[in-house]
């Protein structure tokens, strides 16, 4: 598929999903927004060649004649989402079957290992951890010391045999979320000194409304930043 048209739909379908509130807000959401998202995959579809229909929410989610359930609609969506940037990131240059894998598990699997409502920025980290040993992942945590300028930077998770790190954070406020913008930034200085390969996972707990522009002066061919929202 057109890797523009991937990138394009990706921007449309994360705005689109930064418009729908998160289930605890609102239990459910009108019969049109599912139309409208139907109406962008049929698009999709037309432009990709691509049969896209397991992407489509299901009648199982369908609460009333007139509303879906919202959590249902938004992994549905997330799950396209998931699918064009897992084939966008696989074209990168400086990508690899494990790097993808860890971006997938990432945004397909990490926020089923939550049972409760996290509360900490080492519980995020926890499940990382849980998340990589089920993938059969090699990699160490904490354990790396990178020197920059006056600090000594030591990212979550290191994958050296693909040149990578993993990061976790988590967003449990709107001050957070300005905080973490200058945090990745120093964090992508030190840690592109020795690895080519930047993930980060940012949890959120629904504090980050606009994704695209969060992301948008981030992220680059070397940086990824994938948001899980609870």
């Amino acid at each position: 598929m057109n890797q523009d048209v991937h990138k394009q739909y990706s921007k449309q379908l994360k705005y689109f999903q930064s418009q729908i509130p998160l289930g605890i807000q609102s239990p459910r959401i009108p019969v049109s927004t599912v139309e409208h998202y139907h109406q962008l995959v049929s698009e999709l579809e037309l432009r990709s060649g691509e049969e896209l229909s397991k992407f489509k929410i299901p009648e199982s989610v369908r609460w009333n004649e007139d509303t879906y359930i919202t959590d249902g609609v938004r992994d549905r969506l997330g799950s396209l989402i998931g699918y064009l940037d897992s084939e966008i990131d696989e074209a990168k240059e400086e990508g690899s079957a494990d790097t993808l894998k860890i971006i997938t598990g990432i945004q397909r699997t990490l926020r089923k290992f939550f049972r409760t409502k996290p509360t900490s920025e080492k519980e995020v980290q926890d499940k990382l951890e849980d998340l990589f040993n089920a993938q059969e992942l090699t990699f160490r945590r904490e354990q790396e010391h990178i020197p920059y300028s006056s600090k000594t930077y030591i990212p979550d998770f290191t994958f050296d045999d693909i040149n990578c790190v993993v990061e976790g954070k988590f967003c449990d406020s709107d001050r957070r979320e300005k905080g973490m913008i200058a945090e990745i930034n120093d964090d992508i200085r030190a840690y592109s000194t020795k690895y080519n390969n930047l993930i980060f996972a940012i949890y959120d707990l629904g504090f980050i409304r606009d994704e695209s522009k969060f992301k948008q002066d981030i992220e680059s061919k070397s940086v990824v930043i994938e948001i899980i929202k609870q």
